[in-house]
């Protein structure tokens, strides 16, 4: 009535568990802090394995929006906002930086018919820290606006430090706010 079923060694467990976990992230390489190529072709990996059906950059169609806009649903575009100061920074600004982080990371603009406003991504999103908000370099949506996804390329700390990062959010859009979805954000030393 009982079967007894072979037993894995603890080595074969582990393979097989290391196996299942290189099938679905990229391969990590221990960089160098000042090896830009191996970051580069570290990038290249993590690039290849974040695409996500659905969403896009699709251009902006809407009379009068700035340039680099995109879709955001029917009628409607986003656009990132740049920053009185852009990074990086020195770490002696961090007081005017945490007083006003407005002025020194980027802000998300809505547009259609009606007008503008602004959109906030929750308080935990990188788009709120200091050390990360200058990476914010494109946005995606899905077609209905419903979902929007916040890029960077592989970017270094905003005060010029050794971290590497590439931030990817995704959040899902109602009434205007945003609920994070999903982060692949992968954090490179």
């Amino acid at each position: 009535m009982y079967r007894t079923v072979p037993a894995i060694p603890l080595s074969g467990f582990v393979l097989l568990l290391g196996m299942l976990c290189l099938a679905v992230r990229p391969a990590r390489a221990d960089c160098d802090d000042h090896d830009q190529a191996c970051f580069q072709k570290e990038y290249a990996a993590i690039q290849a394995h974040q695409v996500q059906p659905g969403l896009s950059a699709a251009p902006c169609l809407l009379p009068g929006a700035p340039a680099g806009s995109i879709a955001f649903g029917p009628g409607r575009c986003i656009a990132i906002v740049a920053p009185a100061h852009p990074g990086p920074w020195k770490i002696a600004d961090i007081e005017n930086i945490e007083g006003d982080k407005a002025a020194y990371c980027p802000s998300l603009k809505r547009m259609d018919q009606s007008g503008t406003r602004v959109m906030t991504p929750p308080p935990t999103s990188f788009i709120h820290e200091a050390t990360a908000c200058c990476n914010l370099k494109r946005l995606e949506s899905s077609a209905d606006g419903r979902q929007l996804r916040l890029l960077s390329d592989l970017g270094r700390d905003c005060f010029g430090g050794a971290a590497h990062s590439v931030f990817d959010e995704t959040y899902d859009v109602a009434n205007d706010g945003l609920s994070l979805d999903q982060s692949r954000t992968q954090h490179l030393h």
